[in-house]
């Protein structure tokens, strides 16, 4: 399933380098096992995955943010050529 979730990122285009990425690879593991995660991101999802990687909710859901800016963005700049 790890490799499947990476994959996906990767086709999003996701970097690789980022630290969100490791923390959306986390966060779909999450939701996949369990939907309540879902539906409760900010009182239980990222504060599962700060708690795994020794870090804040406020950190992780930057990150996350962050990364999936960083796709889109690399998405348009690839259309706009």
């Amino acid at each position: 399933m790890q490799q499947q979730i990476s994959t996906l990122l990767v086709e999003l285009g996701i970097p690789v380098h980022l630290q969100g990425y490791t923390y959306l690879k986390d966060a779909i593991s999450l939701a996949l096992m369990d939907n309540r995660y879902l539906h409760k991101m900010t009182s239980l999802l990222y504060p599962t995955i700060a708690c795994r990687n020794q870090t804040t909710w406020q950190r992780v859901e930057r990150s996350i943010r962050s990364a999936i800016i960083r796709a889109f963005e690399q998405k348009n700049e690839r259309l706009s050529e």
